[in-house]
This record gives C-alpha cells, structure tokens and sequence, in this order.
C-alpha cells in the first residue's frame, strides 16, 4: 500500500517493514495502516459482525460492545471502527465516530455530535436540503425558488466565501432566516427555534463559525444541551436524514472513575441521552469489565433500566484460537510482501504463530505486539526463519515471559 515506508533490513523476509505494531492502540485518523484499523480479518470477528449488524439494524437504543474478562485488546474498538465506517456510505443516515475524553459526561457527547456533523459536512447538506423544501413545500416563501437552487448549485459543499450579491434572498437575510426558522419548527416538535436561527444565520453567513456559536447558544443558564441535540435531531430528520448512529469508543474510561453521587449524576444524564436519541440514533459504546460493574450497581440503574445488559444489548467480543491467530497474522503479512516466498507465514512457522496465539490468551493486542518484536529480533540477529527454537531462545525479550517448558508441552496438547 502507497502509505507504507519501504525499509531494506526487512528484506530478507521478503517483508517491506514490519507489518505488526510496536504499540497496538487504534486510531482510525493515523495514516499507518497497522493502527487504523484498515486491517481487519473479518473471519476472526464473523460472530461478532454479524451480531453487530443485526442489533444496528433493529435500530436497539443502546449496543454495548465487551470483552468478556479482558480489560483492553480484544477487538472492541477494531469492530466498532470497521461498523462505523461500513455506516458511513449508507444513504440518508449519519454514522459519527468519537473517541471519549476521560471524565466527558452526556453533556460533552452532545457537543461531539454536533461538532462532527459540522466537519462532516452533513450541517450543510442539511442546509440545501432544508432550503430547498422551504421554497417547495412553504406556500409563501420569503426565498425563490431558481434563486435557491443556484445557491445550492453554486455552493455544493461548505465555504465561509458566499458572495451575497449574487442571491437575491441573502439580502433580506434576517426575514428569510426568521421565516424560514418559524416554517422548520411547524414541520416537527423542535422547542428550540433560537437553534434554529442560530443554525440558519450562522451557516447562511459564515458556517466555520457554527460551533462557537453553539457552545455559546447552549451555555445559557438554565439551557439543557441534550434538548438542544435533540433539537438538532430534528433538524437533520426534517431536512431528510433517517436516522443516525453513534459510535462512542473508549465509553468506559468515563465511567471507571466515578463512584457514589457522580455515577449517578452520569447515568441520569444518560438516560436523558437515550430518551432523546428514541426514534433518532443509536448509540454504542466499548465497556470493560470495571464499567459493566458500576452500570450495574444502583447508582448506574438509570442507564440500565433503558438498556439493560443482556444479550438484547450486549456484543461479547471473544478471544483467539490459535487458528485464528494464523488468519490474524496473515491480514497484516499479506500487505507489507515484498516478493513470494514458499511458505505464506514466512519467516513464522505456523507453530509458532499458533503457539505466540495461545500464550498470549488470544487476545489481538497482546498477540501483535509480540509479533513486531519476534520480527524485530530476527531481524537483529540475522535468523533465516523463526521457529520455535527461536522463540524459546529470546522467549523473555520477544513475550516478557520467562521460558517453561511445561506451557510449551501445554500448547503441544492443546494442538494435537
């Protein structure tokens, strides 16, 4: 791929560079391709995809996506990531993606919408949209019609440089917004119209502007944010989008922290959260153990009266067998080839991947980083293959294990 740093000194595995991670995070904005998310066996995932799907389809109000005993590095971010993006080529739906910030709170997930609606785009194609109907479904437009659709044309994607001589309507701006806010309002239950006429003037005017101003708008006293999003739900469902879908990664590093009173101020919000996002969005989130446990102490009983953590809910994302290790390993290979060789694992042997799969519990993280430092100890020590005898002879620098012999011979029962 056109975005891997071809490196000579790991040609002799016919490799590229190292096609496995130093440190296996994931983020889906870098450009390396090892941590991006970009590769992704789906064998390992199948059952996990497929029940992803189907509760993203039923449109459920809230998925939780964990990992069994496993705190971090089972695939719950890897699988969200690739749901998300799948999302966003479907039509008349948004798909967001969002990283949570440590103690962020409802408040806060209401802001990242919005701001990612923003750079997404989807405020100004909500924008066309809405004046278009304006003009055809309003029986007395303040706007016309060709007007309208010569801006549209004009302007297909956001800009702050609209030049207001060439559209009649933008002179008379602060009767068109006024009317035009009125007009949205009567199409659906948006008790919000000030956003209305913030959302209009800001992007009629200079739309780099909208999310100071909607910090700004929302800040007021007594003002409730989740209302405002649902506002802005509203919105985007009168302009002629569906639905929408919510991916907030890292949910959990949220809830861990809190205890008593302020778990159950978070979960109060939240469920005010799910109430708005009904008929709207769903939302789903990534959770470890740690935040299972406090969603389902009493002071977590708000969120989970909306979305208990059952089946119905829940994705439990499962650990490796030794052969999916091998396809794991494989997806991530496959990219970095420079050359064919004999064998599709070189420089592994299949036992070897198999066997670094089962001492690692099967858990991806775990298992790919052992992987660059096998690759990077070959390397250094000018190994023609790495076997077995390999692994036990820098088994404490490539595993952070001491070697015993009693977990191989483990494995070799578990193999046979």
């Amino acid at each position: 791929m056109s975005n891997i740093v071809e490196e000579e000194r790991y040609y002799p595995y016919l490799l590229k560079g190292n096609p496995f991670p130093q440190m296996a995070i994931i983020d889906p904005y870098n450009a390396d391709i090892r941590i991006n998310g970009t590769i992704f066996n789906n064998e390992v995932f199948q059952e996990e995809i497929a029940e992803l799907k189907r509760k993203i389809n039923s449109r459920i109000n809230l998925i939780y996506i964990t990992g069994g005993e496993w705190h971090k590095g089972v695939g719950k971010s890897a699988l969200m990531i690739q749901e998300w993006k799948r999302l966003t080529s479907e039509p008349s739906i948004t798909s967001i993606y969002i990283k949570v910030r440590s103690r962020a709170g409802p408040e806060d997930f209401c802001d990242d919408i919005v701001l990612k609606w923003h750079e997404g785009g989807f405020f100004w194609e909500a924008l066309k949209k809405l004046l278009l109907k304006y003009t055809e479904e309003n029986a007395s437009p303040k706007v016309d019609g060709s007007d309208v659709r010569a801006f549209t044309s004009t302007y297909p994607k956001m800009t702050d440089e609209i030049q207001f001589g060439l559209f009649s309507f933008l002179y008379k701006i602060d009767t068109v917004i006024s009317d035009m806010a009125k007009w949205i309002c009567s199409r659906g239950s948006l008790a919000k119209e000030k956003i209305v006429q913030t959302f209009l003037e800001t992007y009629l005017t200079k739309p780099s502007n909208f999310p100071d101003e909607w910090i700004k708008i929302t800040k007021g006293k007594g003002t409730d944010k989740i209302e405002c999003l649902r506002t802005m739900m509203e919105l985007m469902r009168i302009s002629g989008y569906q639905y929408h879908y919510f991916f907030l990664n890292q949910f959990e590093d949220t809830i861990e922290p809190l205890r008593g009173a302020s778990l159950s101020v978070f979960s109060t919000r939240m469920s005010s959260l799910l109430q708005a996002c009904a008929g709207h969005a769903t939302i789903t989130v990534t959770l470890h153990p740690i935040a299972e446990q406090a969603l389902g102490a009493p002071e977590g009983k708000h969120v989970i009266s909306l979305a208990s953590l059952d089946k119905r809910h829940k994705i439990d994302v499962n650990t490796m067998s030794p052969s999916e290790g091998v396809k794991l390993c494989l997806s991530y290979i496959n990219l970095f080839r420079h050359g064919k060789p004999d064998h599709p694992l070189f420089p592994f042997t299949e036992d070897v991947v198999k066997y670094l799969t089962y001492l690692t519990n099967g858990v991806p993280r775990i298992f790919l980083e052992t992987m660059n430092r096998a690759i990077e100890a070959g390397v250094s020590g000018d190994y023609a293959l790495l076997t077995l005898d390999f692994i036990k002879k820098y088994h404490e620098e490539i595993t952070g294990k001491v070697f015993i012999e009693e977990k191989l011979d483990e494995y070799m029962q578990y193999a046979k």
